[in-house]
């Protein structure tokens, strides 16, 4: 997908904004580059390793020769003052931390270094250093864990259940903290499920998309699966990117929960990916019981994103269905 940006568009408001993209390789990172580019912001990005791979989304989006990628690692508390002293930027959106939770429970020290750390790093900073700059901090639904209600809003109390959580879930109450004693604009989005076709292929959605594609084309390769009951919300990533971006444009900063409210398992996603190219999930698909996490966040919680809706009249337009249909368009295009 081409960046639709025109560069007239750039120079459209009086004063160009700055924003810091921390975590900018990534799927949600590169999209919301592309979302603020097109609002004519001056972008800068950061990445722990910024090598080849750093600019592979970018690429895709058409918007790789606009933005320089910065070698940063927020857990690093005097890189990250020096980085926010130089750029000063009005914005800041941290996608920073592993976001696979294997990757993220085979390396719990790091996987805390980098989103808690690196969030309190940012907060202090900003306290210090730059207090009129704006922050947001990607939340997990995995914060929730095995919550007690099948609903879940912003008030639902966390119970996270494997480190990628508990990293998420401590960068979500500095947060909190630096906002009630400092006055620092600080907020987070808690994010229920959000695809592209720019996910890695350890995503499961990711996974289940390709395999299908080449079952179809070849008519072979079993995939193999965990828990196919789990039951999760998935949206359309670029979506989410609006939302964030507006949660920084209000006059006072707050947390908000980001899904579609409608929710379907891991079945009901296999049978509808495979039923668009007229296959029967059940003739290609194993259970692998080996594959089932112990800690993986109840299987039976749903989401409540009314409080968006009714505060900043933001509301997902896409949802499972939407979603498999345009990474599987994208899949079957390459």
């Amino acid at each position: 997908m081409k960046s639709n940006l025109k560069k007239q568009d750039r120079y459209l408001n009086f004063r160009t904004k700055k924003a810091w993209i921390v975590g900018i390789s990534g799927q949600d990172g590169s999209l919301l580059a592309q979302l603020l580019l097109s609002k004519g912001y001056d972008v800068i990005g950061s990445s722990r390793i910024p090598d080849e791979k750093s600019y592979t989304n970018l690429k895709l989006l058409g918007i790789a020769n606009e933005i320089n990628i910065k070698k940063l690692d927020i857990s690093d508390k005097k890189l990250t003052e020096d980085f926010l002293v130089k750029n000063r930027p009005d914005e800041i959106y941290n996608f920073s931390g592993h976001s696979n939770l294997a990757a993220a429970s085979a390396d719990p020290i790091g996987t805390f270094h980098s989103i808690s750390l690196g969030a309190l790093h940012l907060l202090q900073a900003i306290k210090t250093i730059n207090p009129g700059t704006r922050l947001f901090l990607a939340g997990s639904s995995e914060c929730f864990g095995r919550a007690d209600t099948k609903m879940v809003d912003e008030s639902t109390p966390f119970f996270p259940k494997n480190p990628y959580a508990i990293a998420r879930a401590s960068a979500f109450w500095s947060a909190v903290n630096f906002r009630s004693s400092y006055g620092v604009y600080a907020c987070s989005g808690i994010l229920f499920n959000h695809e592209s076709y720019l996910r890695p292929d350890t995503f499961v959605t990711k996974k289940i998309i390709k395999s299908v594609v080449e079952i179809a084309k070849y008519k072979k390769n079993r995939l193999k699966l965990g828990n196919i009951h789990a039951v999760r919300d998935w949206g359309w990533a670029p979506e989410y990117m609006e939302a964030i971006w507006l949660m920084l444009q209000q006059n006072q900063a707050n947390d908000y929960i980001l899904a579609t409210g409608r929710s379907y398992s891991i079945q009901d996603f296999l049978d509808c990916a495979f039923s668009y190219l007229q296959l029967n999930w059940r003739d290609w698909v194993d259970v692998d019981e080996s594959l089932i996490r112990t800690t993986d966040a109840n299987t039976t919680s749903y989401a409540d994103p009314r409080k968006i809706l009714n505060e900043l009249g933001w509301s997902a337009k896409s949802d499972m269905r939407d979603v498999i249909k345009k990474m599987l368009d994208y899949e079957l295009s390459k």
